[in-house]
Formats: C-alpha cells, structure tokens, sequence
C-alpha cells in the first residue's frame, strides 16, 4: 500500500479516511490482528485518518477474499 502511494505521488499523512469490508468469515481474533497491523502501518502518521465505516457482509467480490478496504486520500 505504502509504495502505491508513494508511486502516486501521496503519503501515509495523506489518509483522511478509510472504510472497512470484513466478512462474516473474519472473528473477533482476527480482527485484533487486523487492528493491530493498521495501527502499526499508521504509527509514524501525526494526524491519524478519521474513522470510516465497517461493514459485515456474505461476501466480496473474490470468492477467497475476506477482507476489503477503500481509503479516501487527499492534500
């Protein structure tokens, strides 16, 4: 993720938002894991993005796939 921000010309900082799919395959541990990765990947970011929103869904759009993000990026 970091090198195709830095490819676009945009850096951690740049996150204001990001919106989660997990699911429901995805458990409570998991999750933490998932948490735990996320905020470790921000840990150097001053101004941290603004919550999005989490959804639980059946499925994504690849059969395997359990977890989906969208981030919104700006200056």
């Amino acid at each position: 993720m970091q090198n195709f921000l830095e490819y676009s010309g945009f850096t951690l900082d740049d996150i204001i938002r990001t919106d989660w799919a997990f699911t429901n395959d995805v458990d409570s541990a998991q999750f933490g894991q998932i948490a735990t990765v996320w905020e470790e990947f921000l840990s150097d970011v001053e101004v941290k993005p603004a919550r999005g929103t989490l959804r639980y869904v059946q499925r994504l759009g690849m059969p395997d796939m359990m977890v989906e993000y969208e981030m919104i990026i700006a200056r």
